[in-house]
């Protein structure tokens, strides 16, 4: 797979290699030809999902695979208790 730069959510790839390449909401499905390959987005309509056939350059929906969303991080994240005695503790996310 390419390297696809990003500079305010356009890509700077090489032709060919769109923006979904990238992209968490995407699904890519190859062959064994270049032209075996399919794009699958996951972002429009209600749990549905499009194949995309051309390159994308810009998207208003594209979250980038390298960012983690806000509640993957609720779901790790350790939570501050105080006890009646002013005691702080940590407690596991339930």
């Amino acid at each position: 797979m390419s390297n696809v730069l990003i500079y305010g959510g356009t890509t700077k790839a090489p032709k060919g290699v769109g923006l979904c390449a990238t992209c968490r909401q995407c699904t890519l499905v190859k062959g064994e030809g270049i032209s075996d390959e399919r794009v699958f987005c996951g972002t429009h309509g209600a749990g549905g999902v499009i194949q995309i056939t051309r390159p994308v350059c810009e998207c208003s929906s594209y979250v980038s695979r390298n960012s983690i969303h806000e509640s993957e991080l609720e779901k790790t994240a350790w939570i501050l208790k105080s006890d009646a005695h002013g005691h702080i503790r940590f407690v596991p996310p339930e």
